[in-house]
C-alpha cells in the first residue's frame, strides 16, 4: 500500500448544529422530566440515544485518504454497503472549498474533487477541518504527477 499523506474524516466541529439541538434536547428533557409521565420519559431518553447513536455514524462512516499517487474516500465503515471512490491525481482536473458561515468560524468545510471524465465533482470531502490545508495538499500532490499524454 501506498504511504499516507493525509487521512481523516468528517470533524465533530462540522456537527456543531447538530450537537447543539442535542443539548438543547437533553437539557429540555432532565428540565422538565418530573412533569412528563414516566413512559414519555423513557422514550425521550431512547430517542436521544439513537440521536447520539446517529452522530456518532455519522462522523465514523467515512474515511478519507491522500496517498502519493490517489485520492481515497472510503464510505460505509459501520454501514451493510461498504464502497471505495479513487481517483488518480493525474486525472484531477478540479478542487473547490466548500465552507458556511458556521464552517469559516469553526475552520470546516467541505473539500471537492472533480475529473474531466465527469463534468461534476466526484469526491467529496465533508466536513473536514482546515479545509484549505488539505485541498493545498491534493494541489501540491496533484501538481507533482507527470502529465498524461494522449499518445
Amino acid at each position: 500500500m501506498s504511504d499516507i499523506i493525509w487521512r481523516g474524516r468528517r470533524s465533530l466541529r462540522s456537527m456543531v448544529g447538530y450537537v447543539t439541538l442535542l443539548m438543547a434536547g437533553f437539557y429540555l428533557m432532565w428540565r422538565f422530566e418530573k412533569l412528563l409521565p414516566e413512559r414519555v420519559t423513557n422514550f425521550t431518553y431512547l430517542v436521544f440515544a439513537l440521536a447520539v447513536l446517529e452522530l456518532l455514524r455519522r462522523i465514523y462512516n467515512v474515511r478519507y485518504t491522500v496517498t502519493p499517487t490517489h485520492i481515497i474516500q472510503e464510505t460505509g465503515l459501520l454501514g451493510l454497503v461498504y464502497k471505495i471512490f479513487t481517483i488518480n491525481f493525474e486525472d484531477i482536473r478540479d478542487i473547490k472549498v466548500h465552507q458556511t458561515l458556521i464552517g469559516r468560524i469553526f475552520n470546516f468545510g467541505t473539500v471537492a474533487v472533480g475529473t474531466a471524465a465527469e463534468g461534476t465533482e466526484e469526491i467529496f470531502f465533508q466536513g473536514v477541518k482546515h479545509p484549505h490545508a488539505v485541498a493545498e495538499i491534493i494541489k501540491m500532490q496533484s501538481s507533482q504527477q507527470p502529465v498524461k499524454s494522449d499518445e
